[in-house]
């Protein structure tokens, strides 16, 4: 009895397997060419997908990324600068770990940003507005141009290449790494036009 219900079962599910295969075709050597036309697709795509892998390594990001930033980065900024910061941040996966090099500047290569002013000592807390904390502004700038002419075929290096900046009278340790000593908002901005 335990037999015939295995097999009952297993020509159920065969059937219910090949029954939408074989609506489309309507002899057993149909559905034998579909499925060699379908092997043959999937190797195709593996092969285009071998050739793709292996021509990564050949693009190297620090080719692209030759001169200095000039300009202020922010969250909402798009263009070559961008696309050159994003490319020099994901040399560094522990700063950019997605590695997303779209030339637009959003939440991703925002927290890459911080990430890199944390471990350069330039600021850790506070907001683009009032510490710079996220956006590329006149002292990231400075240090990712200090490593650029420094390290611009090298991986990033481990230490701070630019010294910390003296602390304000901030309120905290934190806070006063990118103040302006009168406490005015002078932090890093950015202007999209």
């Amino acid at each position: 009895m335990r037999t015939s219900v295995k097999k009952l079962f297993l020509t159920f599910t065969i059937a219910l397997f090949l029954f939408p295969l074989a609506l489309g075709a309507q002899t057993l050597s149909d559905l034998e060419i579909k499925i060699a036309a379908l092997f043959a697709e999937i190797q195709t795509l593996q092969t285009e997908l071998q050739t793709l892998k292996q021509a990564e390594p050949t693009q190297t990001p620090s080719a692209s990324v030759s001169s200095s930033f000039t300009t202020t980065l922010g969250k909402g900024s798009e263009g070559s600068d961008v696309t050159k910061l994003q490319t020099y941040l994901a040399k560094d996966p522990s700063l950019y770990p997605e590695g997303t090099i779209s030339g637009y500047f959003g939440s991703l290569t925002e927290a890459a940003v911080k990430r890199f002013q944390q471990k350069h000592n330039i600021v850790s807390s506070g907001t683009p507005l009032t510490t710079g904390y996220g956006t590329v502004g006149p002292k990231t700038r400075a240090t990712l141009n200090s490593l650029l002419t420094t390290t611009s075929s090298t991986p990033i290096p481990s230490e701070p290449a630019a010294p910390k900046e003296p602390a304000s009278n901030g309120t905290g340790p934190l806070a006063q790494a990118n103040r302006s000593p009168n406490l005015s908002i002078t932090g890093e901005r950015f202007v999209t036009l």
